[in-house]
């Protein structure tokens, strides 16, 4: 694959338990130098590095797992795994040009995604036939062929963190602040819908522009006066300004958030104590159990400071569907075909970190493979499991698809 001046491809090779072992103790050549001459079994990844919104821990997360399979699992089917990176910023034109990239791609025979332009990549992707693991910004994304989404998405987890705030925290109305970012202000009729179905009232939808780092005017005019409840949708850069803004006010509101919010530096602050979040994975859980344990481990021993928050779940949990997906397709000898077979009835109750997994999606939604989310509390600057993991209902989504 070659790279573009714009969409840069980062080929990250990282083989052997030797080699991994020396460039622990700082010792290695580059990576990729000295390695086994077999080819590796290549997964692409689109992340996005620049824009409103970026989630890096995505692509430290990859990263990590595939540094842990080469070194402990002796790569995919015996032969070294290799993530080839492509950067996007957040514009669709960024995102077409790293899916055409891979979409021509002989040696990449799955890709995994994290940006804000899902759809974009989802179209040209599976209009090549070359199979997808995307992000679940975008439900559309969930009712196309070759497109998998194993994750909750963010309708799945809107609809975890409002079902609990009705149901646990006895919240009966919602002011919902939004990042002002055009892919998420397009979210409004879904989150209209699925407060509907767990019995609130949204009374108000409140823009929150980026880079402000006193949102106390903005929280203070936006609350509606009957809400009990807040709902914030927000960028990891505003979250801690906007629970600054609530302490700052001395606001008692129960809050619930999207995962964005969940990164260390936000939560480190102590800004978000107090705040339930949904996300996909027992990743970020201080009392996550053996399986956090083991991602504590693998981010702590391949990560080189990468965290667990955020999208990192994200990034764990696909990286491993990838490398289990490509062994059983064959690994070196994997095709786009052999590839999409697999993940046509992929199941699994293994993915680290992850509830049990199992494609395809309910009713119309056939790509939503897996869409479970853990339900988590932040206290004391740190997350904790409030809930363990509920199961989205996507059948409510199929009144937006109309007769």
């Amino acid at each position: 694959m070659t790279s573009i001046s714009r969409h840069p491809v980062r080929h990250v090779a990282l083989v052997g338990g030797a080699v991994l072992a020396l460039a622990l103790t700082g010792t290695s050549p580059v990576f990729g130098q000295g390695a086994a001459t077999a080819g590796p079994v290549k997964v692409g990844v689109i992340l996005q590095e620049s824009g409103a919104i970026v989630t890096p821990e995505v692509g430290a997360a990859a990263e990590a797992m595939i540094a842990y399979f080469n070194a402990e699992l002796g790569g995919a089917g015996g032969q070294p795994m290799e993530a080839v990176l492509c950067a996007t910023d957040d514009t669709v034109e960024s995102a077409v040009a790293c899916a055409d990239e891979f979409a021509g791609a002989e040696d990449v025979h799955l890709v995994i995604e994290s940006t804000t332009n899902p759809a974009a990549i989802a179209d040209v992707l599976a209009a090549a036939g070359k199979p997808l693991l995307v992000g679940g910004v975008d439900m559309t994304n969930m009712l196309k062929s070759g497109v998998f989404a194993m994750e909750p998405g963010a309708a799945g987890i809107a609809q975890a963190i409002f079902a609990y705030a009705a149901s646990d925290m006895g919240v009966t109305h919602l002011t919902v602040f939004l990042a002002a970012d055009p892919a998420i202000e397009t979210f409004k009729p879904v989150l209209d819908l699925i407060a509907a179905e767990a019995g609130l009232t949204i009374d108000a939808y409140v823009s929150v522009p980026f880079g402000e780092a006193d949102l106390t005017d903005v929280v203070s005019a936006g609350i509606a006066p009957e809400s009990d409840g807040l709902a914030m949708i927000l960028a990891p850069p505003q979250c801690a300004p906007a629970g600054a803004a609530l302490e700052a006010l001395a606001i008692d509101l129960p809050v619930v958030t999207a995962e964005l919010c969940l990164i260390d530096e936000v939560v480190s602050t102590g800004s978000v104590d107090g705040w339930h979040s949904g996300t996909q994975s027992v990743a970020p859980v201080v009392d996550g159990g053996a399986d956090a344990d083991e991602i504590a481990r693998i981010l702590t021993s391949y990560g080189e400071g990468a965290e667990s928050g955020g999208l990192a779940g994200l990034g764990i949990g696909y990286t491993w569907v990838a490398h289990d997906v490509l062994e059983r397709a064959g690994a070196g000898d994997a095709t786009d075909a052999s590839v999409m077979g697999v993940l046509a009835s992929y199941s699994s109750s293994d993915v680290l970190g992850f509830h049990e997994v199992a494609c395809p999606g309910p009713g119309s939604f056939v790509s939503a493979c897996n869409v479970s989310t853990l339900i988590v509390r932040v206290s004391e600057s740190a997350i904790h499991d409030a809930g363990g993991f509920v199961e989205s209902d996507f059948s409510i989504f199929e009144v937006l698809l109309g007769p």
